[in-house]
């Protein structure tokens, strides 16, 4: 499928030097339709009105206007919470990052579609790593190709030796653009106890976008 961009509303889409922005062949998303592959953004400038139209052999779409983003996403807000017992990595314990606008959700996890719904998995495994007063926790899942979920430094020490949480549970909110790693059942490693408040810090994966392609 090729997508081609004008700055004004017509017709074709105009593929005059002045009005065509650009053509490009991209792969499509359903439902809802997003361009998933093949188009470069940068070209675009935020804020400005843009029209755009799709053509696959012979078949032409209408033109749909649309106002470019391309100010990147980031991360606003990490918290932890506990599930059980405080003061201790257990079953239950959360870790939510709040984002500053919508991700698509398919850069998180691959099985993951943009359909407005909150999405999830239960089959992560999520890993704190010990590290001098600040451990690490990462996911991973078999649902998402071991997914990109990014990593939260906790800014203090929950365990002496790595520890994992099996069945754990990985959700993205579209609604409040927050990804949330719940721990499932303990399955090794030597945890602390009594642990003090923290206040950690959160680091995106590379690959996480938001819907118009900007990377976190």
């Amino acid at each position: 499928m090729t997508v081609t961009i004008g700055n004004v509303a017509t017709v074709p889409c105009p593929t005059s030097p002045t009005n065509h922005v650009v053509a490009t062949a991209v792969t499509a998303s359903s439902p809802p339709a997003s361009w998933t592959t093949g188009l470069d953004t940068s070209v675009l400038t935020t804020g400005t009105q843009y029209y755009a139209e799709a053509t696959q052999s012979s078949a032409t779409s209408a033109v749909f206007p649309f106002v470019a983003e391309t100010v990147e996403p980031s991360p606003v807000n990490v918290t932890l919470a506990n599930g059980t017992t405080a003061g201790e990595a257990a079953s239950g314990d959360t870790a939510t990052v709040t984002f500053s606008e919508p991700l698509d959700a398919s850069t998180i996890c691959s099985v993951w579609a943009n359909n407005g719904l909150t999405q999830s998995v239960t089959d992560a495994t999520v890993t704190l790593t010990n590290a001098a007063s600040n451990d690490l926790l990462s996911a991973t899942s078999a649902s998402c190709a071991n997914g990109n979920f990014g990593t939260v430094a906790t800014e203090n020490n929950y365990v002496t030796s790595t520890t994992t949480f099996v069945n754990s549970t990985i959700t993205w909110n579209p609604t409040t653009d927050t990804l949330t790693f719940t721990l499932g059942t303990y399955s090794g490693g030597t945890r602390l106890t009594g642990v003090g408040t923290s206040t950690p810090k959160y680091t995106a994966d590379s690959n996480m976008a938001d819907l118009s392609g900007n990377s976190v």
